[in-house]
């Protein structure tokens, strides 16, 4: 059965589209991390950015926070606010 919420471009990867909207859609309360790994450019950012622009969290008065997890710095500092 295919999600009313994918688009057009959902053809080009619908199944990681599928499971993350699930994901995200799916979590109720509390603090949730969903890692993406993958090889350089081959469109993690992009999917992202998509399933989240189709679900406009922030209409539901959520909060998205995002790192570059190949920066140990940075990865350090993430886990520490979380």
């Amino acid at each position: 059965m295919t999600d009313q919420r994918e688009t057009a471009s959902d053809a080009f990867r619908p199944s990681e589209a599928t499971r993350l909207r699930t994901i995200v859609m799916g979590h109720r309360e509390g603090v949730a991390i969903c890692g993406i790994s993958g090889a350089g450019g081959i469109g993690k950012s992009y999917l992202v950015e998509h399933v989240l622009s189709s679900l406009e969290p922030t209409k539901a008065g959520w909060m998205t926070l995002r790192i570059d997890a190949a920066q140990a710095q940075a990865r350090g500092d993430f886990f520490a606010l979380v």
